[in-house]
C-alpha cells in the first residue's frame, strides 16, 4: 500500500486542479450555523459566486502531510479549505444539510468524482478515512476531533493492515468498514 504522504499528494494534485463553482470566502466559528436553508441564504452569495468556509476548524490535517510548498505554500490549511469548500458545494448542490446520511450521501459523491479522476485506491481510502471518519466520530462521541491529521493517520495505518488498499464494492459496506474503525479506536 502506498504511503499516507503519497496518497495525500494525490489528493493535494485533485483539490489543486479540480474547477470549483465558487470562491471561499473564510468565516469564524462564530458564524457557523447547521440550520441549511439559512446557511444557504447567508453563506452564499450567488451574485459574487462566493462561499463562506468555516476557517478556524482544526489547525492539523491530513493535508499537512502532503508536499504544499510544491503549489507555494506554508501549510496544508488551504488545502483544508478547497476541500471544505468542494464539500459544501455539494452540500449546496444537493441541498442537503449536515445529518449523518446527508453527510454519507455527499461523500459518495465527492468519492465517484475522486474515482472518476483516477486517483489511487490509497488516495480514496484517505479521503474516505478523512470524511466519513470526521462523520461517523462526531456521530459516536458529539465532537469534532482535535487532531485530524493524527487520528486519521492512526485509521489509515490500521486500515492498511487489516484490508490493504481493498475497497468493498458497496458504499454502505465502505462506511460500515470505517465506522466500526472508528469505533474500534475510540477517542482521542
Amino acid at each position: 500500500m502506498k504511503s499516507i504522504r503519497v496518497a495525500t499528494n494525490e489528493l493535494l494534485k485533485f483539490l489543486w486542479n479540480r474547477d470549483y463553482e465558487f470562491v471561499m470566502v473564510p468565516m469564524s466559528q462564530d458564524e457557523e450555523t447547521t440550520n441549511f436553508p439559512k446557511w444557504k441564504k447567508e453563506y452564499i452569495d450567488l451574485d459574487c459566486n462566493q462561499m463562506k468556509i468555516l476557517a478556524d476548524f482544526c489547525s492539523d490535517t491530513i493535508f499537512d502531510l502532503g508536499n504544499f510548498k510544491k503549489y507555494g505554500l506554508n501549510k496544508g490549511d488551504h488545502f483544508n479549505l478547497m476541500s471544505r469548500l468542494w464539500h459544501d458545494e455539494y452540500h449546496y448542490n444537493l441541498d442537503l444539510d449536515f445529518s449523518l446520511a446527508s453527510e454519507l450521501k455527499v461523500q459518495w459523491g465527492q468519492f465517484k468524482e475522486l474515482k472518476g479522476a483516477g486517483v489511487s485506491n490509497e488516495a480514496l481510502i484517505l479521503f474516505a478515512l478523512d470524511m466519513i471518519g470526521q462523520s461517523e466520530y462526531y456521530g459516536f462521541y458529539k465532537k469534532f476531533l482535535n487532531n485530524q491529521k493524527e487520528m486519521v493517520r492512526k485509521w489509515y495505518e490500521i486500515y492498511s493492515i487489516v484490508y490493504g488498499n481493498e475497497i468493498p464494492r458497496h458504499w454502505n459496506d465502505f462506511c460500515t468498514r470505517i465506522a466500526s474503525l472508528v469505533q474500534f479506536v475510540g477517542e482521542e
